[in-house]
């Protein structure tokens, strides 16, 4: 009756069985039998089970499902049981709920993934989240506003979300429609004084003061994840690192359609592969991995700490025989960070505490690298930081490499980890077991002497334990003999007799009590390791989080050095100036193809030119620059070289994009509603800090509805926002707001066109196009030739109509008065471009000949 929400794992001797509503459910999650057993007013009782050794594999279906397990075990021994009465049933409880935030299981988890449980609460208006991954014990909260909810959790990419009951109210169906994972608790889960007792608590202090400035709504959010977490686990074990309070300000912030836009963490297909992070995972450990998700997807907006972050990567690229020895030792390292929290939870096994010991002789190890290397004289002060917290676990190395063995031990049938040696008491009782045999035989032999039966044989069996088996024929010289008094006759079969004697019956009762007290005392040794190394866990997940930091910046230190990636200069301008830039998982395509080439771009936005106008066809390049540019400021923020020949960034707060087309069927938003509401969070949110890049404004409506939203909002962005952008569009009109607009600048893609093909350059210049060749791209798809050429017809005919010839002839007289202006001007002065230039300002109807005569007039009317 308390578990309504979850599939009830009922523990009955080698199974897990389910009833009644949840056997449907599983039998058909699961796609195993369903049977019905016994009856229950009258009915049969519908049930399935599943293998308890096997059984997180079918857990883990059911929570990646959704489903959330809750597992009931025995909580007390037979013979407890008896001693409550004749007949007492052996109590059961339900000592675990599993839901997707709160896995601790190595086989449920992701492993260079951080699983997070997120809580989200307000109070008279403020809103805020909080967030943990129970596995690692990391612990977040962070004040937030209704607009800024969405992007904040599509960063964090919880597996489960906690809300209120109240909050449910106008919310509940939106976040699962966004595909969260939901759980609503009650109003008093969420309450601040409740959550305030909670958090004092759990800590063992009286205030939480220090903690940091949390708000009502903080407290709650938090308070309400520390009391999902008793409810789940059952218990008061949690070990939570202290909360850590993410101001506003201190992260890049990447809004929820950008994160997307730009592939992350996934390709527009889904696939972590040709996301940014699959591109820089170089990482060794699963922690390291985890922490550089966590890096790319909230880098840092603080200036002192990028270029702290950037002196780390640069001590490794400059260094990459340290960063091999670094990496060669990390390789080694399991993820003792997730084992230590299984043992802080109680719900570890031998294998938990040998990934421990390993883990902190590879920490010990790599702080050796560093001290006892000369190289650490060079060290930046943030690493030799780092190195110096590590702690020396000398004494705790020595006793856990005495107490356990590589590799699992087999004795009787049974598997330990406790390396003999250990524990003399323990050491006796294995003898005893591992040469039973031996006493077996031993006593079989004397047996057959005392007898005169040859074929006299000791035998066992899971009914009768230790057995004497001998023929019938022979039993009668046992029955009628003198010297076999003391035979306990057990068993008569069709053709043999057993028997039992008060030697083998104390061997066996011998046998019997070391096997349990074995048990016994390995439990009890296991306890006293978990006690030794819970002393010092905080140490312990000190030195997980360092080696983390070290994996992190290695990896990046060393692809950086394989890319030929250079060190930004991050600076408190407003300035993005790359040269030579480039894509950096579509430079990685394309090295794995070595027949494609990359053509890296210059992109160059100061305070004088805040915003570049790129016009050009489709398929020419300019949505992989305008990404490309947003990349490298996200990686350079995060602690990365990246991929130029020179860069200067001027630090940034927020990277916002609205490039592609797609709808939103489940709010009921067309394509256009989409990119209205993309580009209404830009023109509200971005700041004279910002980046903003936006591709095709305006083109999901009519032409004249979509230029005049695409012009409104250019003028917003110049004369409101005051933020570097990149303006990529097919409105050529636009081109001539480079004259009415101080900061604006026009670029174009340069092209070719040989004997009637259309060659993209994808090279980024200076300039503007008036056409988009959107028939020429037509035709390379695969449009049929009697279409494109019909369309060619269609658009003499409209231009000729629209009067969108004038207009272009407006644009260029417009261009070439500007250029007077400027001094010591220069336009295309080999001839070998002359064409390339007469095609970019798309005159029809002139031949190469007329078009080189009306260059020379050009450049002699600029010369005078």
């Amino acid at each position: 009756a308390n578990h309504q929400t979850e599939l009830l794992f009922f523990r009955m001797g080698d199974f897990y069985e389910l009833f009644f509503d949840d056997a449907y459910v599983a039998s058909n999650s699961l796609n195993i039998t369903l049977t019905k057993r016994g009856k229950l007013n009258g009915e049969d009782i519908p049930m399935c089970g599943v293998p308890h050794h096997a059984a997180d594999r079918y857990i883990e279906i059911l929570i990646k499902k959704g489903l959330n397990v809750a597992i009931c075990e025995q909580t007390e021994t037979p013979f407890e049981a008896k001693k409550r009465g004749y007949k007492s049933i052996v109590k059961r409880s339900v000592i675990r709920i599993i839901t997707p935030g709160t896995l601790v299981e190595d086989n449920l988890l992701e492993k260079a993934a951080s699983n997070f449980l997120l809580s989200i609460n307000e109070v008279r208006g403020e809103l805020s989240v909080a967030w943990t991954d129970i596995s690692t014990g990391t612990f977040f909260v962070k004040a937030t506003s209704t607009d800024e909810i969405d992007s904040h959790m599509a960063r964090i990419r919880p597996s489960e979300v906690l809300i209120s009951e109240s909050y449910s109210q106008g919310n509940l169906v939106r976040l699962k429609e966004k595909k969260y994972k939901v759980t609503v608790l009650s109003n008093s889960s969420f309450n601040t004084t409740n959550s305030q007792e909670k958090l004092k608590n759990h800590y063992g202090v009286k205030s939480i003061s220090s903690f940091g400035s949390f708000s009502y709504s903080m407290i709650g959010s938090l308070g309400a994840i520390l009391d999902y977490i008793l409810i789940t686990q059952k218990g008061d074990n949690i070990q939570l690192l202290r909360p850590c309070l993410e101001k506003n300000k201190a992260i890049l912030e990447i809004d929820q359609h950008t994160r997307k836009n730009l592939e992350i963490n996934r390709s527009l297909s889904g696939e972590k592969e040709g996301s940014l992070v699959s591109v820089l995972d170089k990482t060794m450990t699963n922690f390291g991995s985890r922490l550089l998700e966590q890096r790319v997807n909230a880098p840092s907006a603080e200036i002192k700490l990028i270029q702290e972050s950037l002196s780390l990567t640069d001590f490794f690229f400059k260094n990459p025989g340290i960063s091999k020895s670094l990496r060669g030792e990390l390789s080694a390292c399991p993820d003792f960070e997730r084992a230590l929290s299984r043992i802080a939870f109680y719900r570890s096994n031998y294998q938990d505490l040998l990934s421990l010991k390993k883990g902190i002789i590879v920490t010990s190890k790599v702080k050796s690298l560093f001290v006892n290397n000369d190289i650490n004289k060079s060290m930046p002060i943030k690493l030799t930081h780092l190195v110096g917290k590590i702690f020396d676990f000398k004494d705790m190395i020595i006793v856990l490499t005495n107490a356990l063995t590589e590799g699992p031990i087999e004795i009787a049938n049974k598997v330990s980890f406790i390396k003999p040696g250990y524990n003399s008491e323990l050491d006796e009782l294995r003898d005893l077991l591992s040469k039973r045999e031996d006493f077996v035989k031993e006593l079989e032999g004397e047996l057959i002497l005392k007898t005169n039966i040859s074929n006299l044989k000791i035998k066992q069996n899971n009914v009768l334990g230790y057995f004497i088996e001998v023929t019938s024929k022979n039993a009668e010289l046992i029955f009628d003999g003198e010297k076999t008094t003391d035979f306990i006759h057990r068993q008569t079969t069709a053709n043999t007799v057993r028997f039992n004697t008060k030697e083998l019956i104390s061997l066996e009762t011998q046998i019997k009590t070391a096997s349990s007290k074995i048990e016994e005392l390995e439990n009890q040794l296991y306890k006293e390791l978990q006690e030794l190394i819970l002393r010092l866990r905080s140490e312990i997940r000190s030195a997980c989080s360092l080696l983390g930091e070290l994996d992190f910046f290695s990896s990046l230190g060393v692809i950086s050095k394989e890319k030929n990636w250079v060190k930004p200069k991050i600076v408190n301008r407003k300035i993005l100036e790359i040269f030579e830039g480039r894509h950096p998982v579509v430079e990685s395509f394309s090295e794995r193809n070595r027949d494609i080439s990359f053509i890296p771009n210059d992109c160059y936005l100061n305070e004088n030119s805040l915003i570049n106008l790129i016009t050009g066809p489709n398929m020419a390049g300019k949505s992989t620059f305008l990404r490309q540019n947003a990349l490298i400021i996200i990686m350079a923020q995060l602690g990365s070289f990246v991929p130029a020949n020179n860069a200067v960034i001027g630090l940034t707060d927020r990277v916002f994009s609205r490039i592609g087309a797609s709808d939103d069927l489940s709010e009921g938003h067309s394509t256009f509603m989409v990119e209205m509401i993309e580009t209404a969070i830009i023109l509200n949110q971005a700041t004279e800090k910002s980046f903003v890049i936006l591709d095709e404004i305006g083109r999901g409506t009519s032409t004249f509805d979509g230029l005049s939203i695409a012009w409104a909002t250019l003028e917003h962005l110049h004369n409101q926002n005051h933020c570097r952008t990149l303006f990529a569009t097919h409105y050529h009109e636009l081109t001539v707001l480079e004259n009415q607009l101080s900061s604006i600048s026009n670029r174009t893609v340069k092209i070719k066109e040989y004997e009637g093909e259309l060659v993209f350059l994808h090279k980024i210049v200076e300039g503007f196009s008036n056409h988009s060749f959107g028939i020429k791209v037509a035709d390379l798809a695969g449009i049929p030739l009697a279409v494109t050429e019909r369309a060619t017809e269609i658009l003499k005919r409209l231009e000729n109509k629209s009067g969108l010839k004038s207009t272009q002839e407006k644009i260029l007289q417009n261009s070439i008065k500007k250029e007077k202006e400027k001094e010591n001007t220069q336009i295309l002065c080999k001839e070998s471009e002359t064409y390339d230039f007469i095609q970019a300002l798309e005159i029809d109807n002139v031949s190469p000949k007329e078009a080189l005569h009306l260059l020379y007039k050009i450049q002699r009317d600029l010369k005078s």
